[in-house]
């Protein structure tokens, strides 16, 4: 049992080291406006520890200016900073018993900030979030399809791929949902990969 105890620790700081090791400094970046105006300069997104979280607004400082301007995601298409880039999304998360559904549709739920891993036909998300006891920045991993309503969510905490969640929703390249199904052992990136390479072929 302790053992078990101890591989579950171990998999959740590895799952945090790389959010938690991002920079809480100003770094040099963009914010892309709704009307699809860019505008660029230092741009920071969470606070410094120990009492460190995420900003609900994220900040920008322009040359010239004394203060920096705050952008909430309804005020954005996107924002990059450093070498992260992020995009605002519509996000609600509908739970009816032990079903819980991940919609993106326009004035349903909140504008969110989440960090682009890899975009194209299939995107992949990640939903950044501070653990308050531990202090690490962790995320939940999403994938949703070009021109769909909704995510799915890749993992169910460390116990692995939903496979059969991914598979449903990537049933239209049915070679890749069978090798998700398979137990094949694969990330969320590769699976990106594999559907996005399918798909620009066709």
């Amino acid at each position: 049992m302790k053992s078990l105890v101890l591989f579950l620790v171990i998999i959740t700081l590895c799952l945090s080291i790389n959010v938690s090791s991002q920079t809480t400094a100003y770094e040099d970046g963009f914010v892309i406006l709704k009307s699809g105006d860019s505008l660029f300069g230092q741009v920071k997104d969470r606070s410094a520890e120990p009492f460190g979280q995420l900003y609900k607004k994220i900040k920008l400082k322009v040359e010239g200016r004394w203060f920096p301007k705050r952008y909430h995601p309804s005020d954005l298409k996107a924002y990059q900073k450093g070498t992260t880039y992020f995009e605002s999304v519509w996000f609600k998360e509908d739970a009816q018993f032990f079903n819980i559904t991940y919609r993106s549709i326009d004035e349903v739920g909140d504008e969110v900030f989440m960090k682009v891993i890899l975009s194209g036909t299939l995107t992949y998300y990640q939903l950044e979030w501070r653990n308050p006891d531990s202090g690490y920045y962790l995320y939940t991993p999403f994938l949703k399809k070009e021109n769909k309503d909704h995510f799915v969510r890749v993992t169910k905490g460390v116990f692995g791929l939903r496979r059969k969640d991914i598979a449903n929703y990537l049933a239209d390249d049915p070679k890749l949902a069978k090798q998700i199904l398979s137990g094949e052992k694969l990330s969320a990136l590769q699976i990106t990969e594999l559907y996005n390479q399918a798909a620009d072929k066709n």
